[in-house]
């Protein structure tokens, strides 16, 4: 009797030790909790992350840095949109020199850079023929991504949904063919970490959030960056400040070529 009570302890002892090791390896591997409640439909998931475009106003002040075709910017950003399609980029260096504007609207846009006798204009497949910004032929994708929301890709073929312990992160998983959309939220189900799309092997977008900067009951990423592999293309924007909803002083979408420049329409070309 005595070694069955001997046996039974050891039994005991041995699983308080298995127990033990589990914990600290969970700790020592710096594993995330899993969200309670834990969302499991990619369907539901979707819904929370992409709400639908607001058409107020939406206007910020930024610092950024650009990187791309071998020409390397730092300096301000001045933003202004209006969803679905109305977006003015303007870039001034730390002493507020106009450097470029980008304005675009109904399908076109023009684009004016210090220093050049042109200004450029044209359907919006052709802006990514000059004004070196990403995305630039998708304003409406564009001024999502610029508010912290995630365009989904339509239609998908399959979803996936799972949460990554390691990362402590949602991974929402679309794919539509070839194309692949991974998308990163955090655990609250609602606030987007980060979106990254491919078509097979080759990453064609790779945008990253961080941090919040709330402002009159609304909130955008204090930080964003975006990158275009396949292009070269590096933008990062750090938001000082925003506004939404104050209606606009004229028309800054309606950008009338400086004086002295010369107004040339570009036709779509394909790469």
């Amino acid at each position: 009797m005595r070694h069955r009570h001997q046996g039974a302890a050891q039994v005991h002892q041995l699983l308080l030790i298995l127990a033990v090791g589990v914990v600290l390896s969970v700790s020592c591997c710096g594993l995330h909790p899993l969200p309670d409640p834990l969302i499991t439909d990619p369907g539901e998931m979707g819904e929370r992350i992409a709400p639908p475009a607001e058409g107020a106003a939406f206007f910020a002040e930024a610092r950024i840095e650009y990187y791309g075709d071998g020409i390397a910017r730092k300096g301000k950003m001045v933003l202004m949109a209006q969803a679905p399609d109305s977006l003015r980029v303007e870039l001034l260096s730390f002493t507020d020199d106009l450097l470029s504007v980008l304005a675009m609207r109904g399908g076109e846009f023009r684009w004016f850079e210090r220093g050049r006798k042109e200004c450029l204009g044209g359907e919006l497949c052709a802006a990514p023929l000059v004004a070196r910004f990403p995305m630039v032929s998708a304003p409406d994708q564009l001024i999502q991504l610029f508010r912290g929301i995630v365009p989904l890709l339509p239609e998908p073929d399959r979803r996936e949904l799972r949460f990554s312990r390691e990362e402590g992160l949602y991974v929402l998983t679309l794919r539509q063919g070839s194309i692949e959309q991974q998308v990163r939220i955090r655990p609250d189900g609602r606030t987007a970490a980060g979106v990254r799309m491919a078509e097979g092997e080759r990453t064609s977008l790779d945008v990253e959030f961080g941090g919040v900067i709330e402002e009159g009951g609304a909130s955008v990423p204090k930080r964003i960056r975006l990158q275009v592999p396949q292009d070269g293309l590096d933008l990062s924007v750090e938001y000082r400040d925003f506004v939404t909803g104050t209606p606009w002083t004229g028309d800054p979408f309606d950008f009338s070529c400086p004086k002295g420049t010369v107004y040339q329409a570009l036709d779509c070309q394909e790469e």
